[in-house]
C-alpha cells in the first residue's frame, strides 16, 4: 500500500469559503450562541479519519486525489460538508426550532 499525504487545499476555494464564513459570522447574531455546541476532533483523530477516507472511499488512488478535482472532492468529504452544514443548515434549523445544546 502506498503512503498517503493529504493534497493541499485549493487556495481559491479556501479564500472563497473564508470570505463567506466572515460574512456569515458578521450577519448572524445566533452564530455565537450556536458555536458553543460544536464538537471538534484532535489532530490524531483527523489523521485517522483522513487515512480511512483515502483508503476506503478513494481506493488508494493517489493520482486522482492529487488532481484539482480529486483534491476538491477529498476536502469536500473530509471537512467542507461539515462547515457548510454549520454555516447554513444549523442556523436555519435553529431559526425554526431553537437548538439548546
Amino acid at each position: 500500500m502506498q503512503s498517503f499525504s493529504p493534497p493541499p487545499r485549493p487556495a481559491v476555494r479556501w479564500q472563497q469559503d473564508r470570505l463567506r464564513d466572515v460574512a456569515f459570522t458578521l450577519s448572524l447574531q445566533q452564530t455565537r450562541r450556536l458555536t458553543c455546541n460544536r464538537r471538534y476532533i484532535d489532530a490524531n483523530a483527523m489523521a485517522s479519519l483522513s487515512s480511512t477516507l483515502f483508503a476506503e472511499f478513494f481506493g488508494s488512488d493517489v493520482r486522482y486525489v492529487n488532481t484539482p478535482e480529486g483534491a476538491k472532492e477529498y476536502h469536500d468529504h473530509l471537512t467542507d460538508r461539515l462547515h457548510d452544514d454549520r454555516r447554513r443548515v444549523v442556523p436555519w434549523l435553529d431559526s425554526i426550532r431553537p437548538l439548546k445544546g
